[in-house]
């Protein structure tokens, strides 16, 4: 953690970045309208935080990575795709990690900035 905001400090980001400690599950519930967010599928529930992670939908990305397909291998882009008036596109990169954009029209004529990031990780 010490070696994360060392780095962060180098490029003058420690005051963009907030670390939060927790469950991942309650904590997410905290943020609104997320522009971008990196789940890590080691978690047990990541399921659960697929489905509660309140993304931006005018324009959000998320990485998920370790997921390895399975029963419940589901990528975030499966389960967003059902919420009602939300466009995505996913790009699997590699084995085991899937880039979902969320909001941004296919011809891409809306642009925006972010501002808002969540990244869950278990180590």
């Amino acid at each position: 953690m010490e070696d994360c905001k060392a780095q962060l400090s180098c490029y003058d980001l420690e005051d963009k970045v907030e670390f939060v400690h927790g469950n991942p599950c309650e904590i997410v519930i905290q943020f609104k309208s997320i522009d971008f967010a990196v789940i890590d599928c080691k978690f047990e529930d990541h399921l659960k935080l697929f489905k509660t992670i309140d993304v931006n939908p005018r324009g959000s990305i998320v990485l998920v990575s370790n997921l390895v397909r399975r029963r419940n291998g589901v990528s975030f882009g499966e389960v967003v795709r059902r919420k009602k008036g939300v466009e995505y596109v996913t790009l699997h990169i590699g084995q085991g990690m899937v880039l979902t954009r969320i909001g941004f029209t296919c011809n891409g004529h809306e642009t925006r900035r972010y501002k808002r990031f969540h990244v869950t990780f278990e180590s």
